[in-house]
């Protein structure tokens, strides 16, 4: 009865790669586990085998009883429940998937400002070296700190 596989294809590398190592045996046995599985489904044909019913007829003593069997047994129908979700879900799984972009763009961004303060950093001249006035020359609010402060001979 394997007509009908609902699933999706894993790629086993890439989750084991995602797992720490101390997890990895857990994740071989349960891959052993849905090979397993996924090998005696396909084994399995996508229509059951027919019912011999001539063969029950000739077994059962009251025939009628296997034709009415027969006629309950046709008059049967396996439908696949309506799939409701999967468009909630795929609407979740792009907006997330949005939301992910954004944010990666957000972090590259803000990866990018720090490498070029960083650079910034390592581009000035060691403390020892620079004078106050090369210091305060790019922060103008702290000159006007520092000038108040020693009009006022308030240095401490």
């Amino acid at each position: 009865m394997a007509a009908k596989q609902v699933g999706r294809v894993f790629d086993w590398a890439a989750i084991a790669n995602r797992l720490p190592k101390t997890s990895r045996a857990e994740l071989a046995s349960l891959r052993t586990a849905y090979v397993a599985v996924q090998t005696s489904l396909s084994k399995l044909s996508a229509e059951p085998q027919p019912i011999d019913w001539q063969w029950y007829k000739s077994q059962i003593k009251a025939p009628e009883y296997v034709d009415s069997l027969k006629a309950e047994y046709e008059a049967l129908q396996f439908t696949y429940p309506e799939d409701k979700i999967s468009a909630a879900i795929n609407a979740n799984e792009k907006e997330a998937a949005d939301k992910s972009a954004k944010l990666l763009a957000e972090v590259d961004q803000k990866i990018a400002s720090l490498k070029a303060q960083l650079a910034a950093v390592k581009a000035e001249r060691p403390l020892e070296e620079v004078t106050v006035n090369e210091f305060l020359a790019d922060k103008p609010e702290w000159r006007k700190e520092f000038d108040k402060e020693t009009e006022k001979n308030n240095y401490l």
